[in-house]
């Protein structure tokens, strides 16, 4: 799919909505009427409870770097909007077959006024070098469908709701938001997953794994992911794995308790500041499912994050997370410390070493390698 300018405005509205504003548990199941019921994978951002965590210095700190305040600055005077006090809940739904379908939905629950948002995205799309055009627009259910490519399309469905979807997925939004078709609220499995994890978290994600596409070294395989993390006092964070039987589940714990022992022997542990992270881990099988808690107190928590940031400002001397901070669209269009790698997730989540090797899932519609071999 091509990295252009409309895409990168969603990104930053994706990016920066991540690091808090206001939202509630409540708020996404209402949302949650808004994507399609063949949505298999859901997540959510409780943006309210992100902001009142400690966290929410470190994303300040991020957001006023020298490297991207201008860029960032650029975007609220040109657009009206401010994501990091606008923008108020995300949500999104992804199915099974993303890999062919290509579709997928992100709400974005703020404040947005779409002429001034469009006129941004047909400024920076006509100065793209590498894909310079014009977003074209389409009239559908009374709404107006904007898009750069016959892949992907947003939408405003009001002056308080902003979906980017797939080219069908975006129509199926807007039929849903007039009260047309079933959404993901229908989805019964969908739901039952939603219901092991606490919405009102700062975070929360649950997943189906379509067959075949996810086996365990300990035989069997993974049919469900459930979890949530939170940042209140600290970091809390529960995930379900859910295996095709209690003997399936009992074997990965083990394997996985294991592979926790090696990672505490492991002396490059203490020079990450990943100890207090993995000391507070905590493994169990609980029927069906292998249950991972984590939970860490303000002052491990505020010492990780401390670690964490020191290891990305170490990186980007070197040139390993340099990669440009530019405009919107092109490479490093998000704010520093808002992408990929440690100093774009919250502290303990995302960074090498964070996470003892648990069973990687083949991306939708991949086939197994020669041999049958199963993934680790």
């Amino acid at each position: 799919m091509k990295r252009t300018p409309l895409l990168g405005l969603a990104a930053l509205l994706w990016a920066c909505s991540v690091t808090g504003c206001k939202g509630s548990g409540g708020a996404a199941s209402d949302a949650m009427t808004l994507l399609p019921k063949e949505s298999s994978i859901v997540f959510a951002l409780n943006l309210d409870r992100l902001r009142g965590s400690k966290v929410w210095a470190n994303v300040q700190e991020y957001r006023n770097d020298p490297s991207s305040k201008k860029d960032y600055d650029e975007f609220v005077q040109k657009t009206g909007l401010d994501p990091l006090t606008q923008v108020t809940m995300v949500l999104g739904g992804v199915p099974s077959d993303v890999d062919t379908s290509h579709e997928m939905a992100v709400v974005i629950k703020g404040k947005f006024d779409e002429q001034k948002l469009v006129a941004y995205a047909r400024e920076k799309q006509k100065t793209d070098p590498n894909h310079p055009g014009e977003i074209k627009s389409e009239s559908y259910g009374g709404k107006t469908i904007y898009s750069s490519d016959d892949q992907m399309g947003f939408v405003f469905l009001d002056g308080t709701t902003f979906a980017l979807a797939g080219k069908n997925w975006v129509k199926k939004v807007i039929d849903l938001a007039a009260g047309k078709g079933e959404s993901v609220k229908r989805n019964d499995a969908v739901q039952a997953l939603v219901k092991k994890t606490k919405t009102q978290a700062a975070l929360w994600g649950v997943g189906q794994v379509p067959p075949g596409k996810a086996a365990l070294d300990t035989g069997g395989e993974l049919k469900s992911i459930a979890g949530n993390a939170d940042f209140g006092s600290g970091l809390a964070v529960d995930v379900f794995a859910e295996a095709q039987s209690a003997d399936q589940a009992k074997k990965l714990t083990e394997d996985t308790q294991k592979k926790i022992e090696e990672i505490k022997k492991n002396p490059m542990l203490a020079m990450t500041g990943m100890g207090g992270l993995i000391e507070s881990m905590k493994v169990m099988s609980e029927g069906a499912s292998m249950h991972v808690t984590v939970n860490m107190n303000q002052q491990q928590t505020d010492e990780l994050a401390n670690r964490l940031k020191g290891l990305v400002k170490m990186f980007q001397g070197m040139g390993g997370m340099g990669g440009g901070l530019g405009g919107i669209g092109g490479p490093g269009a998000m704010p520093p410390g808002m992408g990929p790698g440690p100093g774009g997730m919250p502290p303990g989540m995302g960074a090498p070493g964070a996470m003892p090797d648990l069973p990687k899932l083949q991306p939708p519609g991949t086939s197994k390698p020669a041999g049958g071999k199963k993934h680790k």
